[in-house]
């Protein structure tokens, strides 16, 4: 029996979305929330605070979430794991960002994570979700 014929809808959607909640938390706190300083380049540019290569293994750490989900737990998966990203980036993102911004625009910048994690996420789920279900065999 696959793992999603084995729990119901909700139990697959509150697995996704407890595993997209600490994957993203413990994703930010590894790559992004000790590291907030600008870097130079050589040709005097200024950069940052993160480095392209921190952005890009977050991006890559939870489009692996979301294909995992959305493959082994289908739909209900991918949206669980894109509501649990969402969560998990919000807060941490809030707390991130809140501790030294004085202006208070660090809520804008909280709501596009949010958002654009979740519907990131939720479509690269989806689009899992809808290929693994064509590479099983129909009963």
């Amino acid at each position: 029996m696959l793992l999603h014929q084995q729990l119901n809808p909700r139990a697959r959607f509150v697995r996704a979305a407890g595993l997209g909640a600490v994957t993203g938390v413990v994703m930010w706190l590894a790559l992004f929330f000790f590291d907030n300083s600008y870097y130079t380049e050589a040709d005097g540019s200024v950069h940052g605070p993160y480095q392209p290569w921190q952005v890009i293994a977050g991006a890559l750490i939870m489009i692996a979430v979301a294909v995992v989900c959305g493959w082994f737990l289908r739909r209900d998966g991918a949206f669980g794991a894109a509501a649990g990203a969402a969560v998990g980036l919000g807060a941490i993102v809030f707390i991130d960002f809140s501790r030294d911004d004085p202006t208070g625009l660090y809520g804008v910048g909280v709501m596009m994570i949010t958002v654009g994690s979740f519907v990131g996420l939720a479509l690269v789920g989806l689009i899992a979700a809808f290929i693994s279900g064509l590479t099983r065999p129909r009963k």
